[in-house]
Formats: C-alpha cells, structure tokens, sequence
C-alpha cells in the first residue's frame, strides 16, 4: 500500500521537476530577449546623443557653443565654408536641437551668417562637419569624405 504512494509522489516530483526545467528555460530566452532590448536601447540613445554632441581631444562640443569654445576644444578646422544671407528676415526652424522642442517663426535682424567647419579626424573616423548659424554651434553631423 505504500508503494503505489510513493510512486505517484516519485511520478509528481518528476512532473513538477519538468515544469521547473521548462520555467527555466523559458526565463533564459526572456532574459537574453531583455539584455538584447536594452543593449539596443542603449546604443540607440547613444546614437542619438552623438549627433547633439562631438569628443574633441577629451572635450566635449555641444549644440549651441560658440566657435571659441569649439576652437579650444577642437583646434582649428580644416575648412571652414561660409555665407551670409537673408538679411532682416523670419526663420522658421520647425525643430530646435538646441532647446530640443518645437517653436514658432522668429524675426533675425541682420545677416544671417552660416559657416561650416570641417574636421578630418583621420581614416579611421569619419569626417564631422560642425554647422553655425549666427556663431552659434546649430548641428553636428558626419558624413563620408569627398572624392
């Protein structure tokens, strides 16, 4: 009579191990789904900082710095384009990077002067090109080199 006990226990103990085994395993794929997400995530947000920002020799160039500080961190560019246009104009910027938001037109009094410096890191970086609008640092972004 208490053999048949014991097996059912045994056979339970055995079902219930399974299961465990299952929950396991199951756990792991979640786990390795998650850690993915998350390093995805994280290069993701990286990616998107790096075009709001530029390491210069160990310092850091952010939208909205003037060309002094760009100068100091950085050292000279190897080209500098520039222009000056629409004189006592509206501007309408549809997306700020500097404040990050949204706003409205806005009236410039005076020239606006757009230059576009470029710095050629070497060949194993791509080149970045740093546009000003106003001797304000207005975007960052790199590209391929020209033929």
């Amino acid at each position: 009579m208490i053999a048949p006990h014991i097996r059912a226990l045994h056979k339970g103990r055995r079902h219930l191990e399974h299961e465990l085994r299952i929950a396991l395993s199951s756990f792991r794929v979640l786990s390795r789904v998650a850690t993915s997400i998350l390093l995805l995530l994280l290069l993701s947000v990286t990616a998107a900082a790096a075009g709001n920002s530029l390491r210069c020799q160990g310092r850091l160039v952010e939208i909205g710095d003037s060309p002094n500080k760009v100068r100091e961190a950085c050292g000279e560019p190897q080209h500098i384009q520039s222009e000056e246009i629409y004189p006592d104009t509206w501007i309408s910027r549809y997306y700020d990077d500097e404040h990050e938001r949204y706003h409205a037109p806005y009236l410039i009094q005076g020239p606006i002067r757009l230059e576009i410096w470029t710095y050629d890191f070497g060949s194993n970086r791509l080149p970045y090109y740093l546009h000003f609008e106003n001797k304000r640092l207005l975007r960052i972004a790199s590209g391929r080199r020209n033929p």
